[in-house]
């Protein structure tokens, strides 16, 4: 039995570029091998292929049922029961409308840590993401060329068009200068939102990095960065560089006392809100101590009125701190060390400490048994009220596997009387999912998507202008839920002339000239966007696009602005093809026979 196909609920084995990939183990092969098995049966009485039925979300719902079938088989086989499982019965795995009401929904779904890549201008990083699952995406093996898979691009197809996410924030990366992911980066990723009907639903954080270099221009450059861009938050990496790594309490002598003086510059300059990486300490290359929460309980203690909001948790992929919180256990391990933490220092539940799952569920999710302890865990100690959702998209591909495993997935009721976790019920997953993270921010969550409803899938293929273009001054704007007065939004300065470039028509061998022209946007003031235009082109063949047919001149012909500013965006995005071609993707149902391009 071949394995090819893509699975719906991907197991890896892959890093998330924090931490060494961990190969697949004996139960996860199990689970493999059997979602192959009922994948090939349910094809043949549904008479689809194997690969439609696996893209559908009858194949996501087989998977996890397979997966909730060999826990249960794992644990009884122990003589226990299993502490996890994923609520999905046999009908589902067949029928799509059953399948629909266990792993669809209507949350409002906030990933507080999402991530792309501009390879454009960070050469210097190699190819370090083709590691990742979301390397594999079909565009990268189109082009021959995993970097397509992380582009701003791929960024907006796979969180807003193949997940249910309602709202994200970019989050930096732990590279000198932000390299590959800079707040110009974010800015970029933000208009291209504002332009396609999304406005408001991608925010950015500001990176700090306090460590590097002396810590009075570090600050002035946080100044900076306040002043110039629209932040929602500060992130930060105090494991590196590992030579200057430092503590957030400043409770080692030893390392540079910078904790408190940077606590104290953001509440000065605002926002108050502190999002730092705790935990998958691979990524300093040296001790897992660098990189434990066991600093946040004192920080927080300390700084009320500052909000800590723990990246990872500091879950440690393939260590302890997966079973029962033992509180009299002398070195704790992954999530139990901020447990002990926020505990030693006094601080009762849902107050300013906040525990991301970004990377952590993703990983956990294989094993609902571990998955039950270390989920709840957080909602019992850290408090239902402050666990937010992340993803650590795009590294995965699309989140909507993780996204679907977190709405099916329930703890056992032996586990809840034995270590007081609580049920989790719609209320408490609401929360999960984004209203936490809404009251954190201070945001209105978003009763509807920019996107199709789960019933619905579109396709999004775009060529949008490079992030060197996009003048990152103009982008301090206002938004509804922010109580700053209303700056400018984000753009380009009109007047000014890009670099050329290759001929698309010529390349596709029609002949012709493409040219590109700044507009004013409709309904945006102070604000102007890119329009690309080819002209003159010779070709004049029909292409399919889903149900319909559009000619070929149709792209051809120069645009106007408002044809393409009043295109019905979350129904349909427009793009310039390098073939000189232009595809409307409609709406189509998500069932086992969607496919992807």
């Amino acid at each position: 039995m071949s394995g090819d196909e893509p699975l719906p609920i991907k197991l890896g084995p892959v890093s998330n570029g924090e931490f060494l990939p961990i190969p697949h183990s004996p139960f996860e092969r199990e689970v493999i091998r059997r979602t192959y098995h009922l994948a090939d049966d349910n094809a043949r009485r549904l008479g689809v292929s194997r690969r439609q039925f696996l893209n559908g979300i009858t194949g996501a719902a087989a998977m996890l049922f397979v997966l909730s079938a060999c826990s249960d088989d794992k644990a009884k086989s122990t003589g226990r029961e299993p502490g996890g499982r994923f609520d999905v019965t046999t009908t589902s795995t067949l029928d799509r409308d059953s399948a629909l009401a266990q792993l669809g929904g209507h949350e409002f779904i906030f990933d507080v840590q999402t991530h792309y890549v501009n390879y454009d201008q960070a050469p210097e990083l190699g190819d370090w993401t083709a590691i990742f699952p979301g390397a594999h995406c079909s565009q990268g093996v189109a082009a021959g060329d995993s970097k397509v898979c992380f582009t701003a691009d791929a960024y907006f197809r796979e969180l807003f068009v193949r997940s249910d996410t309602s709202m994200s924030i970019l989050s930096a990366l732990p590279t000198p200068g932000m390299t590959g992911l800079s707040s110009d980066d974010m800015v970029y990723a933000i208009d291209v939102a504002t332009r396609i009907g999304c406005e408001g639903r991608v925010l950015m954080h500001g990176g700090a990095y306090p460590q590097r270099g002396p810590i009075e221009p570090a600050l002035e450059g946080m100044t900076a960065t306040r002043k110039k861009y629209d932040i929602v938050a500060w992130k930060i990496y105090t494991m590196v560089p590992t030579d200057a790594h430092f503590y957030l309490d400043d409770h080692d002598k030893s390392r540079p006392q910078i904790g408190q003086r940077f606590i104290d510059h953001v509440r000065e300059i605002g926002p108050p809100i502190i999002c730092t990486h705790k935990g998958i300490s691979s990524i300093v290359g040296s001790t897992p101590e660098l990189a434990s929460p066991s600093d946040i309980g004192p920080a927080a203690k300390r700084n009320p009125d500052v909000n800590f909001v723990v990246y990872h948790s500091g879950f440690e992929p393939g260590q302890g701190g997966v079973g029962p919180y033992d509180p009299n256990d002398p070195a704790p391990q992954g999530v139990d060390r901020l447990i002990r933490s926020v505990q030693d220092a006094g601080i009762e539940r849902n107050r300013n400490v906040y525990a991301e799952l970004g990377g952590t569920w993703w990983y956990i999710m294989r094993n609902p048994t571990q998955a039950a302890h270390v989920i709840g865990k957080l909602l019992r100690y850290i408090g239902d009220e402050r666990v937010v959702w992340g993803t650590d998209s795009i590294w995965f591909g699309t989140p909507q596997d993780q996204i679907q495993a977190m709405r099916t997935f329930q703890i056992s009721e032996q586990l809840q009387e034995a270590y007081g976790y609580p049920k989790l019920t719609p209320a408490i997953k609401a929360g999960i999912f984004g209203l936490n993270a809404a009251a954190l921010y201070g945001i209105q969550p978003t009763p509807t998507r920019c996107e199709p409803d789960p019933k619905e899938v579109e396709q999004i293929r775009a060529t949008l202008p490079p992030p060197a273009y996009v003048r990152a001054d103009l982008h301090r704007r206002g938004r509804a839920h922010d109580r700053r007065a209303p700056g400018r939004l984000p753009g380009v300065t009109p007047g000014r002339t890009p670099p050329p470039r290759a001929n698309a028509c010529d390349a596709d061998g029609a002949g012709g000239r493409q040219s590109r022209k700044f507009v004013k946007s409709r309904g945006t003031p102070k604000s102007w966007a890119f329009i690309d235009w080819i002209a003159d082109c010779k070709s004049s063949r029909f292409l399919p696009v889903t149900r319909s047919w559009f000619p070929c001149t149709w792209c051809c012909t120069p645009f106007r602005p408002r044809p393409l500013m009043n295109l019905p965006i979350s129904r349909a995005f427009s793009s310039l093809m390098p073939t000189c071609s232009v595809a409307v993707w409609r709406a189509r149902p998500r069932d086992a026979s969607s496919t992807f391009p």
